[in-house]
């Protein structure tokens, strides 16, 4: 995560909304938040010390704590008593990475207690700790856990509006004759399309659960924040869908296209065979060494022969003509 805002180790968002950075020696001795408060802990697995407490002192379940330190999964929610893991899957936004690569979150939610295990740099992360500035810390788990999605559902937006406007570019390339997309640039948008979308047609599912299923850990005043980022997502799952389809249909499109220049190209050629196909047998008859041909010892043979050969030319081509083939 070379270049990355430095994060925090833990965030203590106390009772009256205030909040402070703790450090990773005060979460290893065990901080726990006091009463109307809690504790939001951000774990890197790719430091030994971190990977360590989250396996041997987090306090998790042991199947919880396995899932947490998984680097890949898909998303989905599991309850156990009154906590909850959550994944969820973000758009990789680093230079070396395709959008279709996406980052992994996982989280255990408990009362008192969010902890968030990240093993690639996620942007929406950053942006959610920057939001304590101007929004104030979030009053419990549950209001953090819905600015993570909120913001994570901000660059899903971002990269849907981005799609959109390729296919746009696409779309006028291909109304124009003599501009044509490269097939390449668009097998590779609808690859990367179809790899986004198929996470998040999960995610969808996830946040269809969260706000109907009745989970102890969320607060029922957050609900409605849970379906309104439900209805987001099934609104982007929907615009790669469109994005899929038009980069499909621009692609049958250059296809089709193609074939009719071939096509034309062939009948072109079809039509000067015709024209040139009496000729060549003249020639060719013309041509053969035996004894008897006609003007053999006329010196005017060779211009009749160039008046056969040019009627017959005008006439091949007047009979196309008649005919509308040309």
């Amino acid at each position: 995560m070379a270049g990355a805002p430095v994060l925090p180790a833990a965030v203590l968002i106390e009772p009256d909304g205030s909040h402070r950075v703790c450090t990773w020696e005060e979460v290893a001795g065990g901080l726990r938040a006091p009463e109307g408060g809690f504790l939001w802990v951000l774990v890197d697995p790719a430091l030994p010390v971190q990977s360590a407490w989250l396996q041997a002192r987090a306090g998790v379940d042991p199947v919880a704590r396995r899932a947490l330190g998984s680097s890949e999964g898909r998303p989905g929610v599991s309850v156990y008593d009154e906590a909850m893991v959550v994944t969820l899957r973000g758009i990789n936004l680093d230079e070396d990475a395709e959008p279709g690569d996406m980052v992994t979150i996982r989280t255990w939610i408990e009362p008192g207690r969010f902890l968030l295990v990240r093993h690639h740099r996620v942007r929406a992360v950053e942006d959610v700790y920057a939001s304590f500035a101007s929004e104030g810390a979030p009053k419990d788990v549950s209001e953090l856990l819905l600015r993570l999605i909120n913001a994570l559902l901000a660059r899903i937006s971002d990269y849907a509006e981005g799609v959109e406007e390729q296919a746009d570019g696409f779309e006028d390339q291909v109304l124009d004759p003599e501009d044509d997309p490269e097939r390449a640039d668009l097998v590779d948008l609808r690859r990367q399309v179809m790899a986004v979308r198929r996470h998040l047609v999960t995610q969808r599912e996830l946040l269809v659960r969260l706000h109907e299923a009745e989970l102890p850990v969320l607060a029922a005043t957050h609900l409605r924040g849970f379906r309104d980022a439900a209805n987001r997502m099934a609104r982007y799952v929907d615009e790669l869908e469109s994005v899929r389809d038009r980069a499909m249909l621009v692609h049958e499109e250059l296809a089709a296209r193609e074939a009719e220049r071939m096509n034309a190209r062939m009948y072109l050629f079809t039509l000067i065979a015709g024209v040139f196909l009496p000729l060549g047998f003249l020639t060719g008859l013309l041509g053969i060494n035996v004894g008897g041909m006609p003007g053999a010892d006329d010196p005017t043979a060779f211009w009749w022969v160039c008046g056969i050969c040019g009627s017959l030319g005008i006439g091949a081509f007047l009979g196309l003509r008649f005919s509308r083939w040309l």
